[in-house]
């Protein structure tokens, strides 16, 4: 198998950061998606993972998983460092299951704010996703003031 490519997209970078809440994905972890640098340069603090593995050997490598969908928004979180290393480690096998990080997703995206991306591709600038992605963030914006998105 050829060694597949890390390759997201801005939109769907934008799309995690702006989902994200503000955090790394994992619960109860509050570590900032961007810090500030002592230049006052704000830098990104987290990594995009792979909930299923992009490669065979690595943490949560599932066969049956297209190969076209594994560099998609469904299948990526953004963690902090430690928590990257974490869930990519031995551990995995027992404690980080796709399963729990498909659960974070959910939790942090909130009620199937995500859904409307689940099945984008990876596009750079695309009005159309653009559109979605503003959608979602105001579904968003409007649930954590309680207001409703009817």
């Amino acid at each position: 198998m050829a060694k597949q490519s890390r390759y997201y997209g801005s939109g769907t970078e934008r799309a995690l950061f702006m989902l994200s809440r503000g955090t790394c994905y994992a619960p109860p972890c509050k570590e900032p998606v961007l810090k500030m640098a002592e230049s006052g340069t704000p830098r990104v603090n987290v990594q995009i993972a792979h909930i299923r593995a992009l490669v065979e050997g690595e943490a949560r490598y599932d066969k049956n998983y297209p190969e076209k969908l594994r560099n998609r928004f469904e299948n990526l979180i953004l963690l902090c460092k430690p928590h990257h290393t974490e869930v990519d480690s031995d551990l995995w096998v027992e404690q980080y299951p796709a399963e729990v990080l498909l659960r974070w997703k959910a939790e942090v995206e909130g009620g199937g704010l995500g859904d409307a991306l689940k099945n984008v591709p990876p596009l750079n600038g695309d009005k159309e996703f653009e559109g979605i992605i503003v959608k979602s963030v105001e579904t968003a914006r409007l649930e954590i003031l309680g207001r409703s998105t009817n």
